[in-house]
């Protein structure tokens, strides 16, 4: 949109309160776009004419993460992973645990299965 007065508003519950949701929105920001409601039921999202160049690290892949983590507890094999993001995923986690799975977190952003 090159209108500067152009706005966008979404109001879906669940979709907009997804981790990757916020972090795109987080990375766009930093590009230059406005953008307002992140992780909450309602998404602002007003125009800009130019959008410009950062540095980002994007979050880790938390389906990816979960995929290799039922991948072990299947096999009963014993993975690492890293990056990660424990609060992402902590529904998984949870599960796991509770079905006999042995899940440590040994740094912020490591766990092992």
């Amino acid at each position: 949109m090159n209108d500067s007065k152009s706005c966008l508003f979404f109001n879906w519950i669940f979709p907009l309160q997804e981790p990757e949701v916020i972090d795109l929105a987080h990375f766009l920001t930093r590009c230059g776009a406005s953008i307002r409601g992140a992780g909450t039921h309602e998404l602002y999202i007003s125009g800009r004419g130019q959008l410009y160049g950062s540095c980002y690290s994007i979050m880790p892949d938390r389906i990816e993460a979960g995929s290799f983590m039922l991948a072990a507890a299947i096999t009963r094999s014993c993975i690492s992973l890293s990056p990660i993001i424990p609060s992402t995923i902590s529904c998984l986690i949870e599960r796991l645990s509770s079905a006999g799975g042995k899940i440590v977190s040994y740094i912020d952003d490591t766990l092992e299965v």
